[in-house]
């Protein structure tokens, strides 16, 4: 349910969002993109929607943060989902925040995933961030020594 108190389908508000995007009404999208994603019963595939639909025509970095944090509230398992967030903080110049949400997309995703990081094109602002550099680095492999063998 929306500020007015009555149910109103998903695909109506999408299209009433689409036309506040084509007309160029960007509070009144911000407002009733705002309102949706703070229900409480909303499915986190709709949050995605939504920040999917603030990335364009032109991205709002802000109001795609919000979104991604408020799927995050509900997956924070989803370590595409922290990328995701990462590049939009990159995008907005805030490189702790996305040093910090790369952290935990390589805590859900694993050793694996920092390759997916390095490559990731959106992520260039932070590749002469020290920590970037730092959290990338494959883990040290522990020297054990070698017995030597003794041939008869």
């Amino acid at each position: 349910m929306l500020a007015s108190g009555s149910p109103i389908a998903l695909e109506q508000i999408f299209e009433l969002l689409t036309l506040y995007q084509k007309t160029g009404r960007e509070q009144q999208f911000i407002e009733v993109a705002r309102n949706l994603i703070n229900q409480t019963q909303l499915p986190s595939q709709v949050i995605l929607e939504m920040a999917r639909l603030a990335s364009f025509p032109q991205p709002r970095f802000s109001f795609m943060a919000e979104c991604l944090t408020k799927y995050l509230e509900k997956e924070p398992n989803n370590p595409d989902i922290w990328l995701e967030l990462a590049a939009v903080y990159s995008a907005m110049n805030q490189q702790s925040q996305a040093i910090n949400a790369l952290k935990q997309a390589i805590q859900h995703g694993g050793e694996p995933f920092k390759e997916k990081i390095r490559n990731d094109p959106r992520l260039q602002m932070l590749r002469n961030n020290e920590q970037f550099n730092r959290i990338l680095t494959p883990p040290k492999m522990q020297k054990t020594k070698i017995p030597e063998l003794i041939i008869p």
